[in-house]
């Protein structure tokens, strides 16, 4: 090999590596910008709400706790860098995870303001619903004022929770919030291997919020060791659906198997 036969090789391989860090960079730079929302969940104690972070910081998802027990300063900081530059703010923090007290504060509600009118957030989640309309008046005052509060923010999908959600309850929320369409999703989980669907408003559900939650999975998935947590048994509906939900899983390289009446017994006994 001659002198300058080695530093063309040397070159190329520079060059392969510059190639392979710019699209390892580019990869890294794409998973950011598809989440580069903020989610605002809301918890009733601060028990759920560490043991929330917890799986978020598993999954290695940037967030912020607004709760009593977390520094002043800290908080008083992140708040200052969202109302200033909103855009970073939400590379920095895609979950913010607070209690009714914080979320019902005028300053938060600032930041929700300002968060709302730059199109960060994605969707506000409410869990345990049904405490506000559960509960006497001596009770956490702020809790009996988070669905009117809650009606005041737009652009951003609202979603509440709960196991023991009524048809009193459902009506109130829906009063309250007043949105222009909705869907109820109820879902039962067994040890976490089986999740069943059962959509009452099929035509409410667009195709943009499904494709929306297998994008999020997607990158959950790719900060995780194991795989055990992605096997699951989806339960559709409609059987005209399954093509279409299986497509969807297929392209982020999920492997699907169906399970319908009109496949043979000996491919039913293999699942």
């Amino acid at each position: 090999m001659s002198f300058n036969q080695a530093i063309i090789r040397s070159d190329n391989l520079i060059k392969n590596l510059i190639n392979k860090f710019k699209k390892e960079t580019n990869d890294q730079a794409n998973n950011v910008e598809k989440i580069n929302k903020c989610s605002i969940i809301i918890l009733p104690t601060n028990a759920l709400i560490y043991q929330f972070a917890e799986k978020l910081k598993l999954a290695n998802i940037t967030y912020l706790i607004l709760n009593s027990l977390e520094k002043k300063t800290t908080i008083d900081n992140a708040i200052k860098l969202g109302i200033d530059d909103p855009n970073n703010f939400a590379f920095e923090n895609n979950v913010l995870i607070m209690t009714l007290e914080y979320f019902s504060k005028d300053i938060v509600q600032l930041l929700i303001e300002i968060l709302t009118k730059n199109n960060i957030i994605s969707r506000i989640v409410i869990d345990e619903c049904h405490i506000p309309l559960q509960c006497d008046e001596s009770y956490r005052d702020d809790y009996l004022k988070i669905y009117s509060k809650l009606a005041l923010i737009k652009n951003c999908t609202k979603v509440v929770l709960s196991a023991t959600i009524n048809k009193f309850i459902k009506h109130f929320i829906i009063s309250e919030l007043h949105p222009t369409t909705y869907a109820m999703i109820k879902m039962t989980c067994y040890q976490s291997k089986i999740t069943l669907f059962n959509i009452t408003n099929d035509d409410l559900i667009s195709n943009c919020v499904i494709e929306d939650s297998v994008n999020r999975l997607d990158i959950i998935k790719k900060n995780v060791k194991t795989m055990d947590a992605f096997k699951r048994i989806i339960i559709i509906r409609k059987l005209s659906d399954v093509p279409y939900y299986k497509e969807i899983y297929e392209k982020k390289g999920y492997s699907c198997l169906e399970f319908t009446f009109n496949i043979n017994e000996e491919k039913k006994r293999k699942i």
